[in-house]
């Protein structure tokens, strides 16, 4: 009996998955290995909650934690505010959190 189909679709659709896999496995180990970095010199910072100088190495540290992640924040907004668009994603079924009556 003869009959004619191509068998690549199969092959196609694994290696996909594998190379979706990869960058799964790549993006979360990137990710680990930069927030592991930093929080492992965490360790070398003498912190004692008694001490006058803590708080003032607290408050400095806290001043460059917030201002980077506001920094951050800010840098990310700059391209959407430029060139607005939509990422196909809906939101409308969070608006009733943000009704003010």
């Amino acid at each position: 009996h003869a009959h004619a189909h191509a068998h690549d679709s199969h092959s196609a659709r694994s290696s996909a998955s594998t190379a979706d896999y990869a960058v799964w496995v790549k993006a979360i180990g990137s990710t680990l290995l930069i927030s592991a970095l930093p929080a492992a010199i965490l360790v070398f910072i003498p912190v004692d909650k008694d001490k006058a100088s803590s708080h003032n190495l607290l408050k400095v540290l806290l001043s460059f934690a917030s201002g980077g992640l506001l920094g951050d924040a800010f840098l990310h907004l700059l391209p959407h505010a430029a060139h607005p668009h939509s990422h196909g994603v809906s939101l409308k079924f969070l608006q009733p959190f943000f009704w003010l009556e």
